[in-house]
């Protein structure tokens, strides 16, 4: 038998020896569909799933991981003349298997758009963060671990954007103060 002659539900084609009973055929009855190939001596059979299986995976890729992160909390502080809007955003991309957290903080200006300040990487463990203005042009960012096995690294760092100074404190696990 060739290597590429192709069985059909147990019968041969192209006047090949039948694999169940060693006998001659001349190929399957009208109507059969070829299920496997014969390569080198062995049925291969074709997983005729396979369209279904490509369509699952592409289900969960497109609704089980989430291509921007989505915000689970976020805080505000407003500057003590108004003008500025600090806002602090917890976010999680999600999928199974694949949860990265982050915090990030932005600073707007009236009828400016946001620019990002700071960027936390928080995947590794939970943070508290503390927006307060000290003066009108000054913001300061609080944070630290909640627990003293979190881990939690700065990704991105402005320190000073449009006039206004951003400072850090890192404080105690569990504590904003």
């Amino acid at each position: 038998m060739r290597p590429h002659e192709i069985l059909a539900g147990g019968w041969c084609a192209r006047r090949a020896l039948s694999p169940a009973t060693g006998a001659r055929c001349d190929g399957p009855p009208a109507g059969a569909r070829a299920t496997g190939a014969l390569i080198g001596g062995s049925l291969v059979r074709r997983y005729e799933g396979l369209p279904w299986l490509a369509l699952i995976a592409a289900a969960i890729g497109a609704f089980g991981c989430h291509r921007y992160p989505e915000t689970i909390w976020q805080a505000d502080a407003r500057s003590p003349d108004g003008v500025y809007l600090a806002t602090a955003r917890g976010l999680q991309s999600g999928g199974p298997g694949n949860a990265p957290a982050a915090t990030r903080v932005y600073l707007r200006q009236e009828s400016q758009d946001s620019v990002e300040v700071l960027d936390f990487d928080d995947s590794y463990g939970a943070m508290w963060l503390q927006l307060r203005w000290l003066a009108p042009r000054h913001l300061e960012v609080s944070y630290g671990p909640k627990t003293s096995a979190d881990i939690i690294s700065i990704s991105f760092q402005v320190v000073r954007v449009a006039g206004v100074d951003i400072s850090l404190r890192h404080g105690r696990a569990g504590s904003p103060r």
